[in-house]
């Protein structure tokens, strides 16, 4: 399951992702989306920039604990 939270928190991340604003407006263009988007650009691009940057992080995570399940048991050596 935190696998597939994973794979779903890098889906957002990447489309929240303020490199794709351009595409976004030129999506919503002519929509009321797309003017209140292109009005409040700053804030806009901070906004996109924290979820991006904060569902990347939860997912790193989230992937991480998923990956646990499937990792070989470590070797226990001998320190000299």
């Amino acid at each position: 399951m935190d696998w597939l939270k994973g794979i779903g928190l890098v889906a957002i991340a990447t489309v929240a992702c303020p490199c794709n604003l351009p595409i976004l407006l030129a999506v919503l263009g002519g929509t009321t989306v797309g003017a209140v988007l292109a009005a409040n650009l700053l804030p806009v691009v901070v906004l996109l920039g924290t979820v991006s940057i904060g569902a990347l992080i939860i997912a790193f995570h989230a992937l991480e604990a998923g990956s646990k399940r499937f990792r070989a048991p470590q070797d226990l050596r001998r320190q000299r």
